[in-house]
């Protein structure tokens, strides 16, 4: 099936003065079948993703209980996720790493494409990232910071306590793990919900 999809998605790239010009000359601007990404195509790249996180959250996530580890590795792993997201959800073929998103701007991304309303996730997310910076930019680590990100992901936030950095190293991997699997989630419903047809036709 190579049928374009409810979504059409693009494999135009952004337009630049050039194409302009060449348009004046022309007079037109082709765009063929051959410039969007089937829906076989977009179901293969969901399962592409859903297989390399699982890789990635198997083998990348730090046996090591250092904090400093702990946190740029598994920032980096949520960022991947990030970027795999946008780019699924964008309605134009793109290398999201290549577009020079500050990290807080694809934050910002996320929500304005529809990303749910989740008290903790976006929160925990923008926790990551300050502690990353903490680590990268001045090699602090906040504990008081990295204890409220394990107290907003706990499930009982009154009788909260952790006591030593092996607990808030842990407690990082199982907050990234979640939000990792939470995002694959949410890209795998949404196209579930867009190319209906095609999974049940198919698989």
């Amino acid at each position: 099936m190579t049928t374009m999809g409810k979504l059409g998605k693009t494999k135009i790239e952004r337009p630049t003065l050039k194409d302009s010009i060449e348009f004046l000359k022309k007079g037109y601007f082709h765009v063929g079948k051959e410039k969007f990404v089937s829906s076989a195509e977009r179901v293969s790249e969901l399962e592409k993703l859903s297989r390399q996180i699982k890789d990635l959250l198997k083998n990348q996530i730090p046996n090591s209980r250092n904090l400093d580890l702990v946190i740029l590795k598994c920032h980096l792993l949520i960022e991947f996720m990030m970027d795999s997201m946008i780019n699924l959800f964008s309605t134009h073929k793109i290398d999201i790493t290549k577009e020079r998103f500050s990290f807080y701007q694809k934050i910002s991304l996320l929500h304005i494409m529809g990303f749910p309303a989740d008290p903790t996730i976006l929160p925990s997310i923008e926790l990551m990232n300050r502690l990353r910076n903490q680590v990268a930019h001045t090699l602090i680590i906040d504990r008081d910071m990295i204890d409220l990100l394990l107290k907003i992901n706990c499930e009982d936030p009154d009788s909260f306590q952790v006591t030593n950095d092996n607990e808030r190293s842990k407690g990082i991997k199982q907050i990234t793990r979640f939000i990792c699997g939470a995002m694959m989630g949410i890209i795998e419903a949404h196209h579930l919900a867009a190319y209906k047809e095609l999974y049940h036709t198919e698989q």
